[in-house]
């Protein structure tokens, strides 16, 4: 045996030139293909086994693991029927052939379909209204083919699909809700808002929207801009909505104006802009003329500093004709979770924190409905 392997070196030192990268094994002679060249060379076959001394440092710690022995077939077939029939054995997790459909694939389908069937088209008639392969659309429902955040987003407008739902199928699909665009944005704020803004009078509400635009206010939000900010308020088109909420922070006779500690507050408000920015870019050229507004104003440095996380409150404190007037206000949404994005609109209501605003408002509700009462009652006959 040693000297048929010796033979056999000598025949690859002859023909090392020819084919430099064929090796022989020094423990079993059969030769193999290593580009590294070294006078002592074991196969992987025998270097699974056990590396000899010379070696060791050549072949790395996983590959010196004990070799089981030979099992006879009557043996293996009996191992591999109980690993495969045993109830305890874990699943061999095996990558998807092509042209098989994955898990996210085919959710983002499943949607896909609702929105079709709900309307009652064909994939054909999809097809052509969405400028898409009727082949190419059959796979993404089917969930052979990924689709692409955009075709996700077209399909969404051409099926009717609101906005949640299309944020539920961007999820499905491994991609990031769409947070500023809203599919429905005619009905962005509903009569139930309008209701719910119009019960708490006296005190102020308003709605606005992810642009920072007044949609809706009530009495009290309209009687609160004309005594905090009455030279602004003066000019605004429309009482009912479409004011600037950032042009109101940012005019220097604005909401800020009578505000007592406006360096605080104006720092809050723009620490709330600044995380909103990062979803809202187009907010980005107002916030900084707002922010240089206050640096001018206030001599405000804006700072990284954490905001009060236990009180997500923002306490407001102005000089009016009336005295000082203190509120608190708290912005929430309206709406099950899935349905909330940052683009969905939000309510801010505003709340007496003291007596005195507090009799002052109560005062106004009983004007208010005392005048309301006498408008009711029947004209005295002649």
């Amino acid at each position: 045996m040693n000297d048929e392997i010796a033979v056999r070196r000598g025949k690859i030192h002859e023909d090392r030139e020819s084919r430099p990268e064929t090796v022989l094994c020094d423990r079993c002679g059969d030769f193999f293909r290593n580009r590294a060249w070294s006078p002592h060379a074991l196969c992987p076959r025998c270097a699974a086994v056990s590396p000899p001394a010379g070696i060791a440092d050549a072949v790395p710690p996983s590959a010196s693991r004990p070799r089981r022995p030979a099992e006879s077939p009557r043996e293996r077939e009996g191992s591999t029927m109980s690993a495969t029939t045993s109830p305890t054995a874990a699943p061999v997790a095996t990558a998807p052939r092509r042209g098989q459909s994955t898990n996210t694939h085919a959710r983002v389908g499943e949607h896909l379909r609702r929105w079709r069937a709900r309307r009652g088209w064909s994939q054909l008639r999809v097809a052509v209204d969405c400028d898409v392969s009727t082949r190419h659309l059959s796979f993404v429902e089917t969930g052979r083919a990924r689709a692409s955040r955009e075709l996700i987003v077209h399909l969404a407008r051409a099926l009717g699909a609101s906005n949640h739902e299309l944020n539920m199928c961007l999820l499905a699909g491994g991609y990031a809700p769409r947070h500023v665009v809203e599919l429905d944005a005619a009905k962005s704020v509903s009569a139930s808002l309008v209701e719910m803004i119009g019960r708490h009078n006296p005190n102020p509400a308003f709605v606005f929207d992810a642009d920072w635009t007044m949609q809706r206010l009530n009495q009290g939000g309209q009687w609160l801009c004309s005594v905090v900010m009455p030279d602004l308020w003066a000019d605004v088109p429309d009482p009912d909505g479409g004011m600037d909420m950032l042009a109101a922070l940012t005019h220097s006779g604005g909401l800020l104006s009578h505000v007592r500690d406006a360096a605080d507050v104006g720092e809050a408000y723009l620490r709330q802009l600044r995380t909103e920015q990062l979803t809202n870019p187009s907010l980005r050229t107002r916030v900084d003329r707002f922010e240089a507004s206050l640096r001018e104003r206030f001599r405000v440095v804006p700072c990284d500093r954490e905001p009060d996380r236990g009180d997500p409150s923002l306490h407001l404190r102005f000089d009016t004709c009336y005295g000082r007037l203190s509120f608190f206000t708290l912005q929430t949404v309206v709406g099950i979770p899935q349905q909330i994005t940052v683009a969905t609109p939000r309510v801010e209501l505003w709340f007496p924190a003291d007596a005195m605003t507090r009799a002052l408002m109560d005062s106004r509700a009983a004007a208010s409905t005392d005048q309301s009462w006498r408008g009711s009652e029947p004209a005295e006959a002649s």
